[in-house]
């Protein structure tokens, strides 16, 4: 069974997730991260680390060396504010580092533990060798039912990696830009239309082509991304044939 350790303020969405990971995981909290961290991670020796953290005065700065010095085969879930993250900049840009903003939901974070862990059955792509005859595509949902589902529709024809979160796929497109995005309009964190405002900003990345695959269906929200000219907007759950050619058009 994985291990995981809880690291920070033990709030109810803290004790919410608690109950429902317990079940898969062997899951231990540590509310006072600079006392006991070290010693626990030591002794537990954890597969995934959740760091649940609001407030500067949560983390110091030695925390975080020890964590970027002892500890990058462990990967981790940060849990924080848009402040934080620009506070811990350098660290929360490491590989093994996967920042969420608040608001989440439990769902979200349990789909974001599942697939680091390999428990969802997905195996991404960006560390898998990839068929170089094939065209990238990167499937961004907090859903890991929906990234299953999707992975498996596009497996036979394309090299098929997946984000959790804007946050997540925005962090993995700085070190590999994909031929195509398909990208989840409500999640927690940075949703679908903010995520696709980001990916048009960067010089980089602003000519990808971005199908949305949602259950949004609301004419405003529909209205609103579609000022941002998406190559595609597919209600889930999607039509094997019809997600198949709107990623063709659109990758020609």
């Amino acid at each position: 069974m994985h291990k995981i350790i809880f690291l920070g303020k033990l709030n109810q969405t803290m004790e919410f997730l608690y109950k429902i990971m317990c079940r898969e995981y062997q899951v231990q909290f540590c509310t006072e991260i600079s006392d006991t961290m070290q010693n626990m991670i030591r002794i537990v020796e954890p597969d995934l680390l959740l760091i649940n953290i609001a407030d500067k005065s949560e983390l110091t700065q030695q925390d975080v060396d020890m964590l970027t010095t002892y500890y990058l085969h462990i990967p981790v879930i940060f849990l924080t504010t848009n402040e934080l993250v620009d506070e811990y900049a350098e660290f929360c840009r490491r590989d093994n580092v996967h920042c969420m903003l608040r608001p989440v939901t439990t769902t979200s974070v349990k789909s974001q533990c599942d697939v680091l862990l390999n428990k969802s059955g997905i195996v991404n792509s960006y560390e898998t060798k990839k068929d170089e005859s094939k065209k990238n595509i990167l499937v961004v949902d907090d859903g890991a039912l929906t990234l299953r589902s999707v992975k498996a529709l596009l497996d036979f024809k394309y090299n098929v990696s997946v984000a959790t979160s804007g946050e997540m796929a925005l962090k993995r497109m700085e070190k590999e830009i994909p031929d195509l995005v398909l990208l989840d309009y409500e999640m927690p964190g940075l949703n679908g239309k903010e995520t696709l405002e980001i990916i048009r900003q960067n010089e980089n990345t602003k000519d990808i082509p971005v199908i949305f695959l949602t259950g949004v269906a609301d004419k405003h929200n529909i209205a609103s991304v579609l000022e941002l000219n998406p190559a595609g907007y597919i209600l889930k759950p999607p039509d094997k044939e019809k997600l198949l050619e709107s990623i063709e058009i659109a990758l020609s």
